[in-house]
């Protein structure tokens, strides 16, 4: 006699699972659908929405001025790190520091409306950094030298619906005039 092709006893561990990969494939499309959402921002398509009155808003609101908090000098070696300069010019800000020719300031910016891929240069007293936007603030130190102009804002990159930056300030969140690439926003330090 044959043995059975089907055997009576199948253990657990080699039977299939519908109900496992029926989960499995729910969460990985609720997951999909979240991060689509998220990372959606104000627009569909993940670019900025901003109509033109709310254009005219940041403008019209924006001083120019804005007051950032001062590096402590325990955080002064935290601030330089932020920086991300080479040895040399390091070397050279901390003995400017010494010296009393210069000061650290921190300064956070992000993308206030969708993280839409902007990119931006921050330059401010000899030091220049380049960094794309997210909806997560970015703070790092810059060098301060005198109130006007104290640091500037370049666009280099637009991901759609122009270029959008918040600036946290010790008064407050400040939200920049709409930036288009290659334009240049100095902004004067209190």
């Amino acid at each position: 006699m044959n043995p059975p092709l089907i055997p009576n006893r199948i253990l657990w561990s080699r039977r299939r699972k519908p109900v496992i990969a029926m989960l499995l494939v729910t969460g990985t499309l609720v997951v999909g659908a979240f991060i689509l959402t998220y990372r959606s921002g104000s627009g569909e398509d993940g670019t900025d929405r901003l109509s033109a009155a709310e254009a005219a808003q940041r403008e019209n609101t924006f001083a120019g001025m804005i007051a950032l908090p001062l590096v402590a000098s325990g955080e002064r070696d935290a601030a330089i790190d932020s920086m991300a300069l080479p040895p040399k010019a390091a070397a050279s800000l901390k003995a400017d520091l010494e010296a009393g020719r210069s000061a650290l300031a921190w300064i956070e910016v992000w993308d206030d409306q969708a993280a839409d891929g902007d990119r931006i240069r921050i330059s401010a007293g000899g030091f220049a950094l380049d960094l794309d936007l997210y909806k997560a603030p970015h703070r790092f130190g810059i060098p301060v030298t005198g109130p006007s102009p104290g640091l500037a804002i370049t666009g280099l990159h637009d991901g759609g619906g122009g270029i959008t930056v918040g600036i946290q300030t010790l008064k407050g969140t400040v939200l920049t005039p709409v930036i288009r690439p290659g334009q240049v926003l100095p902004i004067g330090l209190r």
